[in-house]
């Protein structure tokens, strides 16, 4: 969806594979779906604001822990939701 609509996107299949990814490529979003854990995404969450200057989206489904994203959806709901968090984001990230 985000690549159709013009962003690069790069997938990590695996929590782990994703802390490799932000340890050595530079994101602008990166985007955490409900696949992780709870615990696994306040931990990436973490590494991402600690170590990188990457907006943190949160696609979960449910309660999420509180403050771990800069902006959370739910995925049940406008698939264009996602999308649309996204390139918020992102105007945010190019504004700072």
């Amino acid at each position: 969806m985000l690549g159709d609509a013009g962003y690069s996107v790069a997938g990590a299949k695996s929590y782990l594979a994703a802390l490799r990814s932000i340890s050595y490529e530079q994101f602008d979003l990166v985007i955490i779906d409900h696949n992780v854990s709870k615990s696994q995404a306040s931990l990436l969450a973490d590494q991402v604001k600690k170590n990188t200057h990457a907006r943190v989206l949160l696609v979960r489904q449910g309660s999420a822990p509180p403050g771990i994203a800069d902006l959370a959806v739910d995925e049940a709901g406008d698939p264009g939701n996602i999308l649309r968090a996204a390139a918020s984001l992102l105007s945010r990230t190019a504004s700072s």
